[in-house]
């Protein structure tokens, strides 16, 4: 085809395609760096890729900051959006960071692969579960997610700022799930 014509065949590879900037004399990267250790307790592989374009980084960091350390929607509901929409995407790196996340809010190993497995049978309210739905759905196949999955959400008591909160989340990551595919950027040896 057209398409294949273009695209070189590529080579598997388990090695990083960017290396990680682990220090820079970048006064912008330095100071989201520190930013990044405050909030997180450490500066995860994708943030030291994103380093390669300071701005970049900024704006990642600043949509990661607002979305999982501020909002809304309680932490745990957020996580479980970004294991769902992870494991959907193929996307090891973020499920990884997630599940430790949600061992950290008190879930069971067991709990957390219902989370991934069977999303209906999320340990989360009726509500969440319908937000962790939506945004599952809107991931997957964004044109049939519309009014029916927004309607059981809202059904469940979600208001329209949740429901934008869930929907940013979903979109956050599944864009990054992309960017670390492509990259191959490798999950830290030392979180969870």
């Amino acid at each position: 085809t057209a398409a294949e014509s273009v695209i070189p065949a590529a080579s598997a590879s388990n090695e990083p395609v960017l290396e990680s900037v682990q220090k820079s004399d970048d006064e912008k990267v330095a100071r989201i760096f520190d930013d990044i250790r405050r909030t997180q307790g450490f500066v995860a592989n994708i943030f030291r890729a994103f380093a390669h374009q300071p701005e970049v980084l900024e704006q990642n960091w600043a949509r990661e900051k607002s979305l999982m350390h501020g909002g809304i929607l309680s932490s745990k509901l957020k996580s479980s959006i970004v294991v769902v929409v992870s494991a959907d995407n193929d996307c090891p790196y973020c499920v990884h960071h997630h599940r430790v996340a949600l061992m950290e809010e008190g879930l069971t190993e067991e709990e957390i692969n219902r989370i991934e497995q069977n999303p209906e049978s999320a340990p989360l309210t009726r509500k969440e579960t319908a937000l962790l739905l939506l945004a599952r759905q809107a991931n997957l196949n964004p044109r049939k997610a519309g009014l029916l999955f927004v309607g059981k959400a809202r059904d469940r008591g979600a208001t329209d700022a949740e429901i934008v909160e869930a929907m940013s989340v979903m979109e956050l990551y599944s864009s990054w799930n992309k960017f670390i595919a492509m990259m191959n950027v490798q999950i830290e040896s030392d979180v969870g």
